[in-house]
């Protein structure tokens, strides 16, 4: 009889992908504030307003939901310019509930 081999009972180092993921998030940070979105990776206010549907089943414990939202993004404001960023969010869910 074949016995499978527990992926659990192997150590692996967290240094290679924690380093990894440290550079990644440099060079997005980087690349974001050369391309003239210095204020990209600072913490702020985001405004904007959301509306959504929610269609209920037979089965009043499953729905089907959608929803769409504008907000601005004043943290996207390029260094040079003027336009207020917005950013446009869709969502679909399906909902399970007791």
């Amino acid at each position: 009889m074949r016995q499978h081999a527990d992926i659990l009972d192997q150590q692996e180092s967290l240094g290679g992908p924690f380093v990894q993921s440290v550079l990644l998030h440099a060079a997005i940070a980087g690349a974001l504030g050369i391309l003239g979105f210095h204020n990209a990776e600072s913490l702020g206010a985001t405004f904007g307003g959301r509306v959504g549907v929610e269609w209920y089943q037979v089965d009043r414990h499953m729905a089907l939901g959608l929803g769409v939202g504008v907000r601005d993004l004043l943290g996207f404001k390029e260094t040079i310019g003027s336009d207020t960023p917005l950013a446009l969010d869709a969502t679909a869910a399906l909902r399970y509930t007791f």
